[in-house]
């Protein structure tokens, strides 16, 4: 049986019971509290003008639109998957307790902070500088495309490897030992400003230039000829072994000791014109004897010799 109640409104100053459905074709106002203590089923839209209180939890099977804000001042649990179509603004932190997986490009405008590591199994871009405010640690290869500027020092503990060309347009500073294991090519000038050791041979294809003094501790081995334009100066002896060619003349301003014989296939000319008064006076002084080829010799009558006997300087 049905209950009717007028469109002015009844009064009901008791409690209604009602064990069969109740169907409202007009507007219901509830002028307080409306508790329900089993399921509510709504076949059609509902419309909260003011704030909603849910004491319990609200489940929801089909899909929920929502045409403004929706504000949650306590934790919020997703069993399942968010998805969102357009934008979404967070205005305070964004806490994810577990994996974060992101199908497409994630953009932040301000700045991000990770308080933890940060995994990234494919490739990643970065359109503008990558700041890093303390050490940065890299498990693999590090491959940069472009050019790259570093503002301060670069450290590197282990071995590193160049497979193309090193290019330095300031000094550097190497504060232990280059090592090279193969050819090295310097374009322009070496300047060494300290003492530069060798454990090999140094080899030079070209012309070298020293603009100081060249010190050799040691033994020094030339297998070709060394040619000097300018004054040399030897402080100490000169041991020659072999032959030795001068192709010009050999001038000696001090006394010259010669320790074998002087073999010489062209004319000896003294400029010395000392006169010889006894055997330890002359332009040319001889402790022994001297031998002379006869072929060459001149005699009195030859009108080269002036004079004639051998107190004239002729040999007769």
């Amino acid at each position: 049986m049905g209950v009717y109640v007028k469109k002015t409104g009844d009064t009901m100053t008791g409690a209604l019971a009602i064990n069969d459905t109740l169907s409202v074709s007009g507007v219901t106002t509830l002028g307080d509290t409306l508790t329900v203590t089993n399921d509510t089923t709504l076949n059609g839209a509902l419309d909260v003008s003011n704030s909603t209180a849910l004491g319990e939890t609200l489940s929801v099977t089909g899909a929920t639109t929502l045409s403004d804000t929706l504000a949650v001042t306590k934790g919020t649990t997703l069993k399942s998957t968010l998805g969102v179509t357009g934008a979404t603004t967070l205005s305070s932190t964004l806490t994810v307790s577990g994996a974060t997986s992101l199908q497409n490009t994630l953009s932040v405008s301000g700045a991000a902070s990770l308080a933890s590591t940060l995994g990234v199994t494919g490739a990643t871009t970065l359109s503008d500088t990558l700041t890093v405010a303390k050490d940065a640690t890299l498990e693999g290869a590090l491959s940069v495309t472009g050019a790259t500027s570093l503002k301060s020092t670069l450290g590197v503990t282990g071995a590193t490897t160049l497979s193309n060309t090193l290019t330095v347009n300031k000094a550097a500073t190497l504060k232990s030992t280059l090592g090279v294991t193969g050819a090295t090519t310097l374009s322009d000038t070496l300047t060494v400003n300290k003492a530069a050791t060798l454990k090999s041979t140094l080899g030079v294809t070209g012309a070298t230039t020293l603009s100081d003094t060249l010190t050799v501790n040691k033994a020094a081995t030339l297998k070709s000829t060394l040619g000097v334009t300018g004054a040399t100066t030897l402080s100490s002896t000169l041991a020659v072994t072999s032959a030795t060619t001068l192709s010009s003349t050999l001038d000696v301003a001090g006394i010259t000791t010669l320790d074998d014989d002087l073999n010489v296939d062209g004319i000896i000319t003294s400029a010395n014109t000392t006169a010889s008064t006894n055997k330890s006076t002359g332009a040319l002084i001889v402790a022994g004897g001297a031998g002379i080829d006869p072929s060459g010799r001149k005699s009195g009558a030859d009108p080269g010799c002036p004079g004639s006997g051998a107190g004239a300087g002729c040999i007769s």
